[in-house]
């Protein structure tokens, strides 16, 4: 008697279906990101297609619109993005930020003059929001419009087709149940640390009078805020997925406890979020609003050591070392 292929795996548990289930909402996110960039190519394209016409406004605001989306995205997908098919450059190709040493923004500065692109900094989303947000013109007749919309096309264009690859290649990579979640935990724990170190306590600094507000990613935008919700969406989605880190947690005897408390410390540190009612470049040095930002590091450093200290030990899974550790 022949038996269904369907019947065998069933009752064999092959994993290639818990697996397939696992990945699902993260090649999502990936794929979201992947149209998106596409979008934007689109709307770079439209927003610069006639450059012996004057500059169209509402193309622009279009291009912007499209730019903020694709950043948001970008963000939500990062935290999914784990395995063999994600190069360790990927995160530099796409926004070469913090720039610690300022190479970035001298690459951005040469391609702003010679209206070609100068290294990976002028191919990424730094150069595009540079463009777009900087105050330079974009588009029209003048030579200056005329380099910028070079450079934008060349950064949409750049962007789509990184994001093609990367999102084809995810969708292929086959990762069993057990290695996606320990690497999926590993990049929640990585995301929470850029969170606080690199998005809040790096524009925070030690002090009001050591506040930086323009290290804060996407200033220039007005995305600081909204990209760090982002992120921390994608570490709750992570957390939560079906089959994921939380239902490892559920199945042991005392894992409920644990998996409130983390579910609590998501809720605290989105309404820390909220809280923050000024763009996050200047809140950092603004007296009252400040208080807010600091609240907001504490929430999700609180949250990061439930999820080192608690969590992985809980569910038998070793970290390791982040790259952060240390800075």
């Amino acid at each position: 008697m022949r038996v269904p292929i369907l019947a065998v795996i069933t009752l064999l548990g092959w994993p290639a279906f818990a697996e397939a289930e696992l990945a699902l909402p993260g090649n999502a996110a990936v794929r979201a990101w992947q149209e998106a960039a596409s979008a934007f190519d689109e709307a770079s394209l439209t927003a610069c297609s006639e450059p012996a016409v004057p500059a169209d406004p509402v193309a622009v605001d279009r291009a912007r619109q499209a730019f903020r989306e694709l950043v948001l995205r970008w963000q939500a997908a990062r935290t999914w993005l784990v395995g063999p098919a994600v190069p360790a450059d990927l995160a530099s190709r796409i926004w070469f930020w913090p720039d610690p040493h300022g190479s970035a923004g001298r690459q951005i500065a040469r391609s702003l003059a010679s209206g070609k692109s100068e290294g990976m900094a002028a191919s990424g989303l730094g150069m595009g929001e540079e463009v777009l947000f900087g105050g330079g013109p974009v588009g029209g007749t003048e030579e200056p419009g005329q380099r910028g919309c070079r450079l934008l096309r060349a950064v949409s264009g750049a962007q789509a087709d990184l994001a093609k690859a990367i999102s084809t290649e995810f969708a292929a990579t086959r990762l069993s149940d057990n290695d996606r979640r320990r690497l999926l935990l590993i990049s929640m724990r990585d995301s929470l640390d850029r969170i606080s170190q690199e998005k809040i306590a790096r524009p925070l600094g030690l002090s009001i009078d050591t506040a930086r507000g323009q290290r804060a990613e996407a200033w220039r935008s007005g995305l600081s805020l909204a990209a760090i919700g982002a992120s921390l969406e994608a570490v709750e989605a992570v957390y939560l997925t079906p089959d994921g880190v939380a239902a490892r947690l559920a199945a042991l005897d005392d894992g409920q406890v644990l998996d409130t408390m983390i579910r609590a410390q998501f809720e605290r540190t989105k309404a820390a979020l909220a809280a923050v009612d000024l763009p996050l470049d200047q809140a950092v040095s603004d007296p009252t609003a400040r208080p807010r930002v600091e609240a907001l590091l504490q929430e999700v450093q609180q949250l990061r050591l439930l999820v080192v200290e608690r969590l992985a030990p809980a569910i038998g899974i070793s970290l390791g070392f982040n790259a952060l550790d240390g800075d």
